[in-house]
């Protein structure tokens, strides 16, 4: 990705996230609505242990986005939102 592509990325972003929101709204109350969407990732190997942790965050009630390296070479996945119930997923 060329480097003047990336400030884009970031600036549409942005817009996306604030999209809807009022003026008088602050920034804690869209951090706290959306913060409910962001979930941790732990990396399960074919030994049940965890070689690593990525984040993403829920795009539909199923569907979780992320990074491929956050997959890359994982048996199972480990996926929490918010200190709640963890889910395993197996599979991309």
């Amino acid at each position: 990705m060329c480097r003047t592509a990336f400030p884009v990325i970031i600036a549409a972003t942005c817009t996306a996230l604030f999209a809807g929101t009022s003026q008088a709204e602050e920034l804690s109350d869209v951090i706290d609505r959306v913060k409910q969407s962001v979930v941790q990732i732990h990396k399960i190997d074919r030994d049940g242990q965890s070689v690593s942790m990525g984040s993403g965050f829920a795009v539909a009630p199923s569907v979780i986005a992320t990074n491929m390296h956050v997959l890359e070479d994982g048996h199972k996945f480990k996926i929490t939102r918010n200190d709640v119930k963890a889910i395993v997923a197996a599979g991309i």
